[in-house]
């Protein structure tokens, strides 16, 4: 039986169901007035069963690659993985590392990009297909590197830890109400 589980894993942090593409969604203020209300009510039927129509094509469109944009994506392909390794080199001259363009990140461009030609029902992925299929996956690229660089620990000497506050430089107690210490709400 031919199957296709299609599973969308949602978390906050890292996940322990595996996967191969981790894609970090900005988040976007609230929508407000009139557009909230109609999100809260859901989609009208009508549009729902259209939207519903639309998935079903898509994925069910056959999408091929022609000769031209088959060119295209291997000579980016070999261009980037060069890039990646010249990266790497650099990197680990200097003590440090960089991650490599694999097989694996080619596979997942060349299904996005038929993602994106089913997107316009097209049986057949364009160069602008293999062009916006390569935006989002930089831009996917990009905001997973700020994410790992945002978390990640401070390098030596980048920012001073904080200064201790020690005893004899509190005079007198917090006023009633004021935030205290977790140290000496433990010793309570």
């Amino acid at each position: 039986f031919n199957t296709d589980h299609a599973v969308v894993v949602f978390s906050a942090g890292p996940s322990i169901v595996g996967g191969s593409c981790r894609v970090l969604v900005e988040s976007q203020e609230a929508a407000e007035g009139a557009d909230a209300m109609e999100l809260s009510q859901g989609l009208p039927e009508p549009l729902l069963c259209q939207c519903r129509a639309y998935l079903a094509s898509c994925r069910d469109l056959d999408v091929e690659f022609g000769e031209a944009v088959a060119q295209i994506a291997e000579t980016e392909f070999v261009t980037a993985r060069a890039e990646a390794a010249e990266r790497a080199k650099t990197a680990r001259a200097s003590g440090g590392s960089a991650e490599e363009v694999t097989t694996d990140d080619f596979h997942r461009w060349l299904d996005l990009a038929r993602l994106v030609a089913a997107s316009y029902g097209a049986p057949e992925v364009s160069s602008e297909h293999w062009a916006a299929a390569m935006a989002m996956e930089n831009a996917r690229a990009t905001r997973a590197k700020a994410a790992a660089a945002a978390n990640a620990p401070p390098s030596p000497g980048a920012m001073p830890p904080p200064k201790p506050v020690s005893p004899s430089t509190v005079s007198e107690p917090p006023a009633a109400g004021a935030p205290r210490a977790i140290a000496d709400v433990m010793e309570e």
